[in-house]
């Protein structure tokens, strides 16, 4: 399968977006549709316009600019756009008081709410939230020029208040640059665009599929992370078990879907191709999946699959399924014909209880370098100053991580080859068994 993915957006972003995408996705071809975020829409509509039918999915780069495209002409080719999440406002935090020297309690911010700004200084819980001066230019995409007024709007607020200035749109970063006043680009991260791609593909390929009208959900829970088990009564992990099945019954009577539990850890929901994709909208609320992500305590793998009959999809569910399995993370995948195939979707956020501070540079470079998360990043540093020592085998990490040991050792060899772990020595367990390497942490 050759999916064609056309990526809306500044021409400048299109390209580090595009490069992301071909790295992860071998079957997807991807064509830039540049679009400067000072526009004339007027005049630029009909030429991108007529190119959206040569394409199986759209990509926009920024809300604001799917939301002009959309309110303007409808997209039936289907359509999704990328979005600031909370790690991205961390590290234009980070860039903003490590790099620039900036108060980053003072902003003027584009492209993200008041409740999203708040939540992100709540979650570095360094900040009194009452004391915060930030001040969100608003964008208007009914009354153009567009740019023009988030530029003013910005300076302004600069010229006041001495704000930094946060944004989204390339084109604002670059002018603002040019008239000397401190600014910080909001990107968005891989892990999103991935989850954008994966849904685009799923979407399109259900659309050219409307002969399959069963849907087979085949959802397996791992046993509880090793972690849990220490530090919590039998009564609680029984009651955590019980929540999940409530979660994954409740979402079967959402989708009109029979419902049979075998045990508590394999569960399978029968229902419609329409009632599934209409509660899901096609994927992109697979609620399920980010429920039972929410409190880290198993992962589920789950399968999909689509048929003509029962049989079919049942069949092509536990290939899915088989394949999420492997993957040893919460995911689905998704089986739609004997060749056809989309996957994997993750959740569409990992919450966790770890409470997250402003990182200094070092830090930063880390997980910059290694492309692991600096929320990861961080939590290693913290094991590492708790246990007082930087050697650690790869299935003490895992415990103290409380992940498996197959991402424990996904984690290590990204450090190992960026530089900071290198082996040191082996040790043995006792037994036959082979010794168990050492790793050496130079954080």
């Amino acid at each position: 399968m050759n999916f064609k993915l056309g990526i809306i957006g500044h021409p400048d972003v299109n390209v580090i977006v595009k490069e992301i995408i071909s790295k992860r996705f071998r079957d997807v071809s991807v064509t830039s549709l540049g679009v400067a975020d000072d526009i004339n829409f007027d005049q630029t509509f009909p030429k991108i316009i007529s190119q959206f039918i040569n394409h199986d999915g759209l990509l926009f780069t920024a809300k604001d600019i799917y939301y002009i495209f959309n309110s303007n002409t409808g997209l039936e080719v289907p359509s999704t756009h990328l979005d600031t999440s909370l790690a991205e406002l961390y590290k234009s935090f980070f860039k903003a008081q490590y790099h620039l020297k900036s108060d980053i309690t003072n902003l003027s911010i584009d492209s993200v709410l008041y409740s999203d700004i708040t939540d992100a200084y709540i979650g570095l819980d360094i900040f009194d939230v009452s004391n915060l001066n930030i001040k969100i230019v608003p964008f208007d995409y009914s009354k153009p020029p567009y740019i023009d007024k988030i530029i003013e709007a910005h300076i302004k607020n600069h010229r006041e208040n001495g704000s930094l200035c946060m944004t989204g749109f390339t084109e604002v970063m670059i002018r603002l640059q040019a008239l000397s006043i401190p600014v910080v680009s909001i990107e968005s991260d891989k892990n999103q665009i991935f989850e954008k791609v994966n849904r685009l593909i799923s979407s399109s390929i259900s659309l050219s599929q409307k002969v399959n009208d069963q849907v087979v959900i085949l959802i397996s829970l791992s046993n509880l992370k090793e972690h849990i088990v220490i530090e919590n009564s039998e009564h609680s992990i029984i009651s955590e078990y019980n929540r999940i099945t409530e979660q994954i019954f409740w979402f079967s009577q959402k989708v009109n879907g029979a419902y049979l539990s075998s045990d508590q850890k394999n569960f399978s929901i029968f229902c419609s191709r329409d009632d599934f994709e209409n509660q899901t909208d096609h994927f992109s609320k697979l609620e399920i999946l980010d429920q039972i992500a929410f409190k880290n305590i198993v992962h589920a793998s789950i399968g999909i699959g689509y048929g003509k009959t029962i049989n079919k999809a049942m069949k092509h569910a536990v290939i899915a399924k088989i394949k999420a399995t492997k993957e040893n993370i919460n995911c689905a995948f998704i089986k739609y014909s004997d060749r056809e195939i989309a996957g994997p979707l993750f959740p569409s956020s990992n919450p966790t209880n770890n409470k997250v501070i402003v990182y200094d540079e070092k830090l930063y470079h880390i997980a910059s370098k290694s492309e692991l998360s600096i929320s990861k990043i961080y939590q290693l540093h913290g094991i590492i100053k708790e246990k007082n020592t930087t050697y650690f085998t790869s299935k003490e990490l895992s415990s103290q991580l409380g992940v498996s040991q197959r991402s424990a050792n996904r984690m290590l060899k990204k450090l190992e080859d960026s530089g900071f772990v290198q082996p040191s020595g082996t040790k043995s367990e006792g037994g036959k068994g082979r010794p168990i390497r050492i790793f050496a942490f130079y954080f």
